[in-house]
């Protein structure tokens, strides 16, 4: 069973896509069982929310105690079936659903529980389906590199657009709709899934198009390249912890980390952003972590970090207490002596680190390079990760010009050198 506290959408939508995807792949039948509430508490009342969950939990413990009695099993997040963590079932709001093997006899216990709950309370409706299905809104069951996946975003987008009377807009106008709407549509999916290339491509031509659009299907010149128009204003647990608890451990087999995959892959580019800030030094590789500095010890010291006796030491195991009140000191072996001509960098080495001594006993802590405060912020990364365009135009004098929107992109069009009336 999996139930805590604060936990958000995506999370359950993350847990019940890698169960199932381990359970798959290790080919054990099992049964997903998905419903919601048939029969809801009055809307508006505060005191609502609070009774649901109460409900809920009931069902819940049901759930719970007929796991803890042996007579339904949950899905394991593991291709080894004696391991792993075990999920029954998943409630988030409304929606709940519940996992468990392919067995007459567990169905039986399971088809009893739930009778039991609709009788009590009336609020429970089960339909039968098939996968892949939506779970809060997202695939479940489906592979997240298919194209498929995409499919509804598509539509929705496409749907949109064809309720929109694009010829009565102005310029203005269909910015401020693909700002608001259009663009927004796919956040929620890219939350989690890793979005096809050619899908991108797609929906960037279906914005295209319409910023750009005429009467119908007729064709009209685009005045300004799409990374002009998207640049800037300025210029337009499962897999268990690594490095110190940083990070989880690279997802590796195939059974239940297909998504964490995906996910993982943006690793690298965020990793740059970030230096650690070092205190006890418990969580802080001595070598191979940046900390002290734009590059980990071992590029700026490749000689002495190849001499090191250990080489995946933590800063707290190199350093030594002076004694009560006094601070403490650097203690560095490495398995041979050096060489006269070794002396001058080994020399610099220690100038380097005697004045990268943690000052205070604090925790160890993270800090984002790309913001004075050093706290993450999606726009600070995003800027990061954009490639930047090199474009001499008036900026300061068209953004805070206080005039219509219709006027605004005129200005823009007009200082970029082209035609408007094209």
């Amino acid at each position: 069973m999996l139930l805590w506290g604060g936990r958000q959408t995506l999370d359950s939508v993350l847990i019940a896509n890698e169960c199932l995807d381990s359970w798959v792949k290790c080919c054990i039948p099992g049964v997903v069982c998905f419903f919601g509430s048939s029969q809801g508490i009055r809307q508006g009342d505060p005191l609502s929310p609070l009774l649901f969950l109460l409900v809920m939990e009931v069902l819940s413990r049901m759930l719970r105690r007929t796991e803890e009695a042996g007579l339904i099993r949950g899905f394991k997040a593991s291709n080894v079936v004696e391991d792993g963590l075990s999920v029954s079932h998943l409630l988030f709001a409304d929606d709940t659903i519940v996992f468990c093997d392919a067995e007459l006899e567990q169905l039986l216990h399971l088809r009893m529980v739930l009778l039991c709950f609709e009788a009590v309370t009336g609020s429970l409706c089960c339909r039968i389906g098939s996968l892949p299905m939506s779970y809060l809104g997202l695939p479940l069951g489906a592979s997240f590199k298919a194209s498929s996946v995409w499919n509804p975003i598509l539509e929705k987008i496409e749907r949109r657009l064809a309720g929109w009377k694009k010829l009565y807009l102005s310029k203005g106008g269909r910015i401020t709709l693909l700002k608001s709407t259009l663009a927004s549509l796919p956040t929620y999916y890219l939350s989690l899934f890793t979005i096809p290339k050619h899908v991108a491509a797609r929906i960037e031509k279906l914005q295209r198009n319409f910023l750009w659009g005429g009467l119908g299907d007729e064709f009209k010149h685009h005045l300004l390249s799409w990374d002009t128009v998207c640049s800037p204003l300025a210029q337009v647990a499962e897999y268990g912890l690594d490095c110190g608890g940083w990070m989880t451990k690279i997802p590796k087999g195939t059974h239940g980390c297909s998504l964490w995959k995906g996910i993982f892959s943006g690793w690298d580019s965020f990793h740059q952003q970030v230096e650690l800030v070092a205190g006890l030094g418990n969580r802080i590789r001595f070598w191979h972590d940046i900390w002290c500095g734009d590059a980990p010890l071992k590029a700026l010291f490749p000689l002495l970090f190849a001499c090191s006796t250990d080489q995946s030491t933590y800063i707290d195991s190199r350093l030594l207490s002076s004694g009560v009140g006094e601070g403490r000191t650097w203690n560095i072996t490495f398995f041979r002596d050096f060489n006269d001509w070794e002396v001058d960098e080994v020399l610099a080495f220690f100038t380097f680190i005697h004045s990268k001594i943690p000052a205070g006993l604090n925790p160890d802590s993270m800090r984002w390079k790309l913001r004075q405060h050093g706290e993450f912020d999606v726009k600070s990364l995003y800027h990061a990760l954009d490639v930047k365009i090199d474009i001499k135009f008036p900026w300061k004098a068209i953004w805070r010009a206080k005039v219509p929107r219709r006027v605004f992109f005129f200005g823009v069009v007009c200082g970029l050198g082209e035609d408007p009336n094209m």
